[in-house]
């Protein structure tokens, strides 16, 4: 892609854009947050705002993955008004955002874990919680 930017500059903020996500997806975060914010930078110069909501996507995913799960849900929440006119965008992002809430969640559940058994507190398995505050299990639901 990027021997087509030197004809064609149009093609600069996706190959920065796809960049970025495939350096994210090896791993190499900080390298590829910098060519996603070098794309945002250039959408918006041209007015290709559509692509910002990718950018601030692999923006939130990366903040989630450093456990910054507030600055990545306002990221998604930024995403997600950014969406409003993009009708085709906003399902994705939707998703996003109940992706990161439910890794905080998981975040969340293993420090209170981590401090019921340095305590030395029993922790109860998931059918006795269900029966200590009367839940039905998920076999029990009609969903």
């Amino acid at each position: 892609m990027r021997r087509l930017v030197v004809n064609q500059p149009v093609w600069t903020g996706l190959a920065d854009l796809f960049a970025g996500q495939a350096l994210i997806a090896q791993g190499n975060w900080e390298e590829g947050v910098g060519c996603l914010s070098k794309a945002g930078t250039f959408h918006s110069a041209v007015g290709l705002d559509a692509f910002r909501t990718h950018v601030k996507s692999g923006e939130a995913e990366f903040q989630a993955s450093r456990g910054q799960i507030n600055d990545a849900l306002a990221l998604v929440d930024d995403a997600i008004a950014d969406t409003e006119e993009l009708a085709f965008l906003k399902p994705p992002t939707l998703w996003q955002r109940a992706n990161v809430l439910a890794q905080g969640n998981a975040d969340q559940v293993s420090r209170i874990r981590t401090i019921l058994e340095n305590l030395s507190l029993e922790i109860a398995t998931p059918d006795e919680a269900r029966k200590l505050l009367a839940l039905k299990g998920g076999d029990d639901v009609a969903f």
